[in-house]
């Protein structure tokens, strides 16, 4: 449960809740974020709340220095959208408003996966939002249930496995391989120039 919580520094806050949550950032204006859905909001100080009082229920990740978008909203699905290895799915909840920035993620395993052995070129903070699975390494087996944090260390191998039923991962990644730059993004890419 978080309430009252204050970062170092204005950075932005990425977050998902598994219920209705009232949000006010540095004691200004109050947002509200549905239950199931993902969120990064800018600012030093978070508070969140249910409509009761009651401080709120989410999985927060605040990053220092970094000066996100206000998004929140997003729903987190049955699926994902996008094929990931193994039969796995995935779906970008945050995108990275430029190429190489932070960006949120849900990752759905369905259940019998055996994912291939992997790793990731930079940290990788996650949460277990759905469902049970098993997290393996090469030097043993972790059981994941429903609300389980971890954190990956880069290029740490391991995998996922979900013999029984599915489960579904939020994962925040610190960084991005696509999004868009200044030379590279749909407004200027079907922006047509005539030459006379």
């Amino acid at each position: 449960m978080f309430d009252d919580v204050v970062g170092q520094e204005i950075g932005t806050w990425y977050g998902i809740c598994k219920q209705d949550l009232i949000v006010t950032m540095d004691g200004g204006e109050r947002q509200f974020i549905c239950k199931d859905r993902a969120f990064s909001l800018t600012g030093k100080f978070f508070e969140a709340h249910t409509d009761r009082g009651i401080p709120g229920d989410l999985f927060l990740i605040f990053l220092a220095g970094y000066i996100g978008q206000d998004v929140h909203g997003v729903k987190v699905e049955t699926e994902g959208r996008l094929q990931y290895i193994d039969g796995c799915t995935d779906s970008l909840l945050i995108y990275a408003p430029r190429l190489g920035d932070p960006c949120l993620n849900h990752l759905h395993f369905p259940a019998g996966i055996d994912q291939t052995f992997h790793t990731h070129p930079s940290i990788r903070l996650g949460i277990v939002y759905r469902g049970n699975g098993i997290a393996s390494f090469p030097d043993g087996e972790h059981e994941l249930s429903e609300g389980d944090i971890f954190c990956l260390e880069v290029g740490e191998e391991h995998r996922f496995r979900t013999p029984n039923e599915g489960m579904d991962i939020i994962a925040w990644h610190p960084d991005s391989d696509t999004g868009p730059t200044d030379e590279d993004h749909p407004m200027i890419n079907r922006t047509i120039i005539e030459k006379k």
